[in-house]
């Protein structure tokens, strides 16, 4: 108090990590603002891993509010915090309040049910009863509610503890619940997470020069992205010995679909964790797949078009991965190989491609709720085959390709909800089988051919110039390229 009555006086105090909670509490009930906020500002630049959550509790407690240094803090690390006793104490206010987050560093939504169920089972007895309230902050629109169901089925605790709770009706109650939620709360149950902190990293999948490299045969790599650096990068010396396959995300790991090594199309499905760097095949699919594309929901990898060596295919299959099986699914109206895809909401957009000769300017569309697809012909102002496309909202972003006889730098928009598309400045460079991405409000295109010649050149599209530059060239990836979006720390990935 000697301390609180000096600062009064003279408007200088000394604070020190012996006694900052001290003088917050007296500054708090003393309604000493000035001098509150500076012990939050002390505490939060001190903020560690040791740390965090009982920071967090203490300026809750004296505040009342959520303070945002400390918050961001855990949002980073959230994960990684979700382990460790002092986390496993939060009270469920506390842990509500968190979970809401539009900020956490998640992959998948998934991870974030695990959390829940890890924190529920820490005091079973006494949380058990909290568990609708926690499960409404998952994302439904992001996650199936059959998946949780199953993770939630799958839990070594929980299970058994809802069987002596809560009769079965109950529990199917509360599942319906989160089905209604998720068209109640459309905009916050679609709404992805992202961490202020963390910057979105592209994983480019491409061919490498085997004359600039001394390879034989096919061979692609890995690099990355970082738009803090402005700067390719590589943190994976393997080689992958294929080409023209196709690339998802799964929330966890890269899946690499299909392809060719030169000689063969394949049935490859093939899993990098970007992590330990490791490689792992999963189950093969169904039907050979070069020049395919690939997209994923909630989990489900679906794997459509491509030609397998003798055909142009218009099939499509899927994988469960509980169940580690691929499904044939319904096939689109037309064979296309070279396509290009993106999802929306519950949609998967297949764009463009080829059957033989001949060049698509339709679109078709699957909707993963009713598993039909529904085709709008002339969609496009250019048919198009190896093509790039990047999804911004409700607007898809349609670079390049080829139009049976050259290669275009022509661009176009298209937009989703008025099935029609517009013009869009062409690239500098003509390209096909390049990839594409909307980061930070820039359009990025790169890799590609452009006739015969590989290129490794990045083209930048700016919204606020209106305009394309040239950005950073890949250093060891030359030709035909698939791409991701991870949002991760650089630090996790840079060897």
């Amino acid at each position: 108090m000697e301390a609180i009555i000096n600062f009064a006086y003279t408007g200088k105090i000394k604070i020190n990590e012996s006694n900052v909670e001290d003088v917050a509490s007296a500054a708090s009930y003393l309604q000493i603002s000035i001098l509150l906020d500076h012990c939050v500002n002390y505490m939060t630049r001190r903020i560690k891993f040791n740390n965090a959550i009982k920071i967090y509790k203490f300026i809750k407690s004296i505040r009342g509010d959520t303070e945002r240094g400390s918050m961001r803090y855990i949002e980073k690390h959230f994960l990684q915090l979700s382990r460790t006793s002092e986390f496993l104490q939060l009270d469920c206010d506390e842990f509500y309040e968190i979970l809401k987050s539009d900020h956490l560093f998640v992959d998948s939504e998934l991870q974030v049910l695990e959390v829940i169920l890890s924190w529920i089972s820490h005091d079973i007895d006494r949380r058990l009863q909290y568990i609708t309230k926690l499960y409404k902050t998952i994302r439904l629109g992001l996650v199936s509610i059959e998946m949780i169901n199953d993770k939630f089925k799958m839990h070594p605790t929980i299970p058994n503890a809802l069987k002596k709770s809560i009769s079965k009706d109950e529990a199917n109650n509360i599942f319906e619940m989160f089905r209604k939620a998720e068209h109640q709360y459309m905009d916050y149950a679609n709404r992805s997470r992202h961490c202020q902190d963390v910057s979105p990293i592209i994983y480019a999948i491409g061919e490498i020069s085997k004359d600039r490299y001394n390879i034989n045969g096919v061979g692609s790599a890995i690099e990355c992205y970082d738009k803090d650096s402005d700067k390719w990068f590589r943190n994976d010396s393997s080689i992958l010995k294929r080409k023209l396959f196709a690339v998802v995300y799964d929330g966890s790991n890269i899946i690499i679909l299909g392809g060719n090594d030169g000689s063969n199309k394949l049935r490859l499905a093939t899993k990098y964790d970007r992590f330990t760097l490791d490689w792992k095949n999963l189950p093969p699919m169904l039907s050979r797949r070069s020049a395919l594309c690939a997209a994923t929901i909630n989990g489900v990898i679906y794997a459509i078009g491509g030609y397998d060596g003798s055909t142009f295919l218009n099939s499509m299959e899927f994988f469960n991965p509980q169940t580690l099986k691929w499904h044939q699914g319904p096939s689109m109206s037309l064979q296309r190989s070279g396509a290009a895809v993106v999802v929306y909401q519950e949609l998967i957009i297949v764009i463009g491609g080829r059957c033989g000769q001949t060049v698509h300017s339709s679109i078709e569309i699957f909707c993963t709720r009713r598993f039909q697809w529904k085709i709008i012909n002339n969609a496009l102002n250019i048919p198009r085959w190896g093509h790039a496309v990047a999804l911004n909202n409700n607007q898809i972003f349609i670079f390049g390709g080829n139009n049976g006889s050259e290669t275009l730098k022509s661009c176009e928009c298209y937009f989703i909800e008025h099935e029609r598309s517009l013009e869009f400045p062409p690239l500098q460079y003509p390209r096909t089988n390049a990839s594409s991405h909307l980061l930070n409000n820039s359009l990025y295109v790169f890799g590609g051919y452009n006739d015969e010649r590989k290129l490794g050149s990045t083209e930048v599209f700016s919204f606020k110039t209106n305009q394309w530059n040239f950005g950073p060239f890949l250093r060891f990836i030359e030709g035909s390229v698939q791409s991701v979006i991870v949002n991760t720390n650089t630090s996790q990935i840079i060897k």
